[in-house]
């Protein structure tokens, strides 16, 4: 604030500035506490068919292959990690067919733009393809694996519960946007392959755009 109004005062009257000193004083001191914004590195599409790859390997634990599934989601839905992961209805498939999507709602409140008054109480649409880069229907497969491990958005009171070293799914918790960076991190480093460096440009916003 103190810099905009020092800029403002500059602008308006550049003949009328009194304390220069106090003026480059304020910019300074602004300028010392902005950081660099690193944008996190998005999802590459290789990284999407792996997600679609591990939901489906019958091999691993049905506990990791759900959660994969739901960082699968929230690279197709775009969503915000928490926003989603408080998403209280259970999403549903429209069709099987390659342009399927899997589709459900949350409340405006439940996100992070929606805390204002005049925005609560909104219904929001929450859609992502079924089917994949990959062709397989990943989406299907992990509304299953949801049922088999007794996870329901409606029941549970949120889509994404958080989980434990095990992969296992916690009652009454809801996954935080830094457990969804260390699970997109960890895909990044044993999946991937990804050097320790690479691996740190990856978060939970990675999720939301992909290439």
């Amino acid at each position: 604030f103190n810099y905009i109004a020092a800029k403002a005062e500059i602008l308006a009257n550049p003949h009328d500035v009194t304390d220069v000193q106090f003026v480059q004083t304020q910019v300074q001191m602004c300028m010392e506490k902005k950081r660099a914004r690193r944008q996190a590195v998005p999802l590459s599409m290789a990284m999407l068919a792996t997600l679609e790859k591990l939901i489906m390997d019958e091999t691993r634990p049905v506990n990791e292959r759900a959660v994969w599934g739901f960082i699968r989601f929230l690279a197709g839905s775009r969503f915000r990690a928490l926003d989603a992961a408080r998403i209280p209805h259970e999403p549903k498939i429209e069709s099987d067919k390659p342009q399927g999507l899997i589709v459900t709602t949350t409340l405006s409140e439940l996100m992070k733009n929606g805390q204002r008054k005049d925005r609560r109480g909104i219904p929001v649409t929450v859609v992502a393809h079924a089917i994949g880069l990959t062709s397989l229907p990943w989406a299907k497969e992990w509304l299953r694996l949801r049922a088999e491990q007794g996870v329901n958005a409606e029941e549970w009171g949120r889509l994404q519960p958080n989980i434990d070293n095990e992969f296992r799914p916690v009652p009454g918790t809801t996954m935080p946007s830094d457990k969804v960076t260390f699970l997109v991190r960890r895909l990044a480093s044993i999946e991937m392959e990804m050097t320790p460096t690479q691996v740190q440009g990856y978060s939970s916003h990675s999720c939301k755009p992909a290439f």
